[in-house]
């Protein structure tokens, strides 16, 4: 199997190059596209997706609904569109970008895209890809804040550092009104 081939980005998300999957997760200083995205649904609840067992990091933890690597060629709403099919067999969503910042770490570097997604679909069935997902469940968005603060919710990294970059978003965002959820601290 041939290795993916990933464009590398600079600070500003632009295209300087490319590198295969091995050598982006082996080198700190090739910067690679990603998209992580948080599902709504009708009731203001957030899709989290069980990692499987078999991924190498948070094997089994509880993540963000999906996130996945653009490779080469892909712009952030074209990767989206593809994780959401592949992991979940989302086709019918709405997509806001929240956010967008690098996380460095000791062996990669990620340019992050960060979505908040609505679904409409009550009665929407998932079909998940198993290699990558376990199991998915709804939460309240009040559920996750106090899964986390009692440590009973065991979730990537992801989850803890987006986690608040979400909220602030929809405490200030006219979408909580039309969409997504009140905020956590006006609900009772």
């Amino acid at each position: 199997m041939q290795d993916e081939i990933f464009d590398i980005v600079d600070e500003d998300g632009l295209i300087i190059s490319e590198a295969t999957r091995e050598e982006a997760h082996q080198n700190p200083n090739l910067l690679h596209p990603v998209v992580h995205a948080w599902i709504f649904n009708h009731k203001g609840q957030v899709l989290l997706q069980k990692r499987a067992k078999t991924k190498k990091l948070g094997a089994g933890l509880w993540d963000i609904s999906v996130g996945g690597h653009l490779v080469k060629g892909d712009n952030p709403k074209d990767g989206l569109e593809r994780e959401l099919r592949e992991e979940l067999y989302i086709v019918s969503y709405e997509a806001y970008l929240i956010d967008t910042y690098i996380v460095r770490q000791e062996s990669q570097s990620e340019y992050i895209y960060l979505y908040l997604i609505y679904i409409d679909n009550p009665d929407q069935d998932f079909y998940l890809q198993e290699e990558e997902v376990e199991e998915v469940r709804w939460y309240d968005l009040k559920e996750i804040i106090n899964g986390i603060h009692y440590r009973q919710l065991l979730c990537t990294q992801w989850v803890w550092n987006q986690l608040p970059v979400v909220l602030q978003y929809l405490a200030k965002s006219a979408l909580k009104d039309r969409h997504f959820v009140q905020h956590p601290s006006s609900q009772t």
